[in-house]
């Protein structure tokens, strides 16, 4: 009691009124308690309709465990040591603070939205899909039963990557082919390619060299524009 202002001059007459005061306090701390475990449990029922098992699962074990701290809490507010020590209320609540926000930053960690993790292909109606697979056969040296198969496991370039990027309608970017996509093709030797087609009768539409990469252009036998890439650097941050 010596750390405390006294309001009255007999030390039991003080210890008396201190434990009628906190014995006070303790209905409202405990409605508290009530209110953040229920808040919990209607999570644990919420979160599978919204959230990945993974997620969930994550939430049940660190809210389970919160709950039996706030469970004990309880338990002591209805104790002798908890009316005869004003002080624990000050240490009790900044580690049930820090306890909901480890909760929050647990969910966040495992609950995570899915994501797309890369170009999985592209598909494009033609007149003649035989006809168009047979050119790039022959012409580029790719193809398959379902088309062009590139993995990534063969890919030996630094930091390898694809991009999908939209342009404006005006954009002549895809000229002179009149559809609306162009189809970019990773190479490694730019140079040697450019010879093989010409070597084959194919026209070169143009190049540029950039500090990312080498590029060259041509159509292909249903006109849609392929643009080669020999990639030089890292993929952009």
């Amino acid at each position: 009691m010596g750390l405390l202002i006294q309001r009255f001059p007999d030390a039991a007459t003080e210890r008396a009124y201190l434990r009628a005061e906190r014995m006070e306090r303790g209905y409202a701390i405990r409605a508290l308690i009530v209110i953040a475990v229920l808040t919990l449990l209607s999570y644990v029922g919420l979160n599978p309709m919204h959230f990945p098992a993974e997620g969930v699962v994550a939430y049940n074990m660190a809210a389970g465990a919160l709950i039996a701290a706030m469970a004990g809490l309880f338990a002591l507010t209805r104790t002798d040591f908890y009316l005869d020590q004003p002080w624990i209320d000050l240490p009790v609540f900044v580690v049930m603070a820090a306890a909901m926000k480890w909760l929050a930053w647990r969910a966040i960690e495992e609950i995570e939205m899915a994501k797309v993790t890369g170009l999985g292909g592209i598909f494009y109606k033609v007149a003649d899909p035989a006809a168009t697979q047979a050119w790039y056969q022959a012409n580029l040296g790719i193809g398959g039963d379902w088309g062009a198969v590139f993995p990534w496991s063969g890919e030996t370039g630094e930091d390898p990557y694809s991009l999908l990027s939209p342009f404006k309608e005006t954009t002549d970017y895809m000229a002179p082919s009149s559809a609306a996509f162009m189809v970019n093709l990773r190479v490694d030797d730019l140079d040697g390619m450019l010879a093989d087609l010409e070597a084959k009768g194919i026209e070169i539409l143009g190049r540029q060299d950039e500090d990312y990469g080498n590029f060259a252009w041509i159509l292909d036998c249903d006109g849609v524009k392929v643009e080669l890439w020999q990639q030089k650097g890292p993929a952009p941050a």
